[in-house]
């Protein structure tokens, strides 16, 4: 995980999928988890996700980081705070929640 936030009806990832594992696979674990854990604290069921996601391969340090960036004010742009570390559900200003120091 190199950056997240955690929209109110969407997410965005930054992810470096290892050992073989695609990013679809990721995603799926991601999805199904949380769909189990928010079901359940809603006494819910049923999809909680839409089936798919959108991916991009970023092809170098330019690129993460304009997409760093882009994940980070995403709360900013919407509204919820006035920069990204005031964000409660973001990797803004918390390097040691991410692998993104190892890429930079």
């Amino acid at each position: 995980m190199l950056a997240y936030v955690v929209m109110p009806e969407h997410f965005h990832a930054l992810l470096v999928p290892r050992d073989g594992t695609s990013v679809s696979q990721v995603m799926q674990s991601i999805k199904g988890y949380t769909a189990r854990l928010v079901n359940k604290s809603m006494d819910r069921r049923g999809p909680l996700w839409q089936r798919s996601c959108y991916d991009r391969m970023i092809r170098d340090d330019r690129q993460l980081l304009e997409a760093v960036n882009y994940v980070h004010a995403n709360p900013v742009v919407a509204g919820l705070v006035e920069n990204p570390e005031a964000y409660l559900y973001s990797s803004a200003g918390r390097s040691d929640l991410t692998d993104l120091g190892a890429f930079l």
